[in-house]
């Protein structure tokens, strides 16, 4: 961002944002016991970072049950592990974002909200995906 204000995008909600001296310039959440809504950080590390109120950078998410710090486990044989625990990840991304509300200006967002995502997924999960026993086309 250029401090000049002649960016021909000096209007947007982000330059604006990172303008305005009332918004924190950077806030962070970090787990840091056993809780019910989200997983605690693994490593030195916060699970998001926001930058004057209007970007938020979250930290990689796995499928940790929270209250246990376990990897949800699938209650069917119709679905597979990984993918309730991709659900899992996406319900604590959620998590850590309503967290991230600080009692009026919410300073998180909603997964809605997002601009992208990146999931990692193994190759035993992309076989099952994909329903094949050959994925050297894949490689």
């Amino acid at each position: 961002l250029r401090s000049d204000g002649d960016s021909p995008d000096s209007d947007s909600y982000l330059n604006q944002a990172f303008q305005n001296k009332h918004h924190l310039l950077r806030k962070c959440l970090h787990v840091q016991s056993i809780s019910h809504w989200a997983p605690v950080c693994i490593g030195p590390y916060s699970q998001a970072n926001t930058l004057r109120s209007a970007l938020v950078f979250l930290a990689g998410m796995i499928g940790l049950v929270p209250e246990s710090m376990r990897f949800i486990e699938p209650t069917s044989s119709e679905v597979s592990s990984w993918e309730v625990q991709l659900c899992q990840s996406w319900k604590n991304a959620a998590a850590v974002l309503d967290g991230l509300d600080d009692g009026g200006r919410l300073m998180g967002g909603k997964l809605e909200d997002s601009l992208g995502a990146l999931v990692y997924v193994s190759q035993t999960a992309l076989e099952s995906l994909l329903d094949v026993d050959d994925t050297d086309n894949y490689e």
